[in-house]
């Protein structure tokens, strides 16, 4: 008999041990969010030719996107934008569809509210807008922006 309690003692004592051991955290399989950062340009072409438009000195030396949120959406600070485009800075939602963010906020006739062609690549957002500039017409401005 007293073999028998001791077995079972000790069965007990095992049991118990094995439950309460800390469990090890699982990995999330949340993917990283790539699209959330800040981000400063590295450079801006004009009909993706010429100098770039984002050296000191130049329009848009401070522009910066914020994005907050997921890969599909969130909140989003746009600044730095020049004239005459400038009612395009501001705060509100964006939205990523297929390969274009949305910037719900900007005005509808300002081109900076479909980025379009966005993508990650290399550490770099790329995206492209198409504006209408008063002098020359629809004009393509090609982004590559670095966190």
């Amino acid at each position: 008999m007293k073999t028998i309690q001791n077995l079972f003692i000790y069965c007990s004592l095992i049991i118990f041990t094995l439950a309460c051991k800390e469990d090890t955290p699982t990995p999330t399989d949340d993917p990283p969010t790539q699209f959330i950062a800040t981000w400063a340009p590295g450079t801006v072409l004009l009909n993706n030719t010429g100098s770039n438009l984002a050296e000191n000195g130049q329009p848009y030396a401070s522009f910066r996107l914020v994005l907050n949120g997921d890969d599909n959406g969130g909140t989003y600070t746009l600044s730095g934008v020049p004239a005459p485009y400038q009612d395009a800075n501001g705060s509100g939602n964006w939205s990523k569809t297929s390969n274009s963010i949305q910037l719900q906020s900007v005005p509808s006739s300002n081109g900076f509210k479909n980025l379009l062609s966005a993508q990650i690549s290399g550490g770099q957002l790329k995206f492209q807008v198409n504006v209408l500039d008063p002098k020359t017409g629809n004009v393509d401005l090609y982004f590559s922006l670095v966190k």
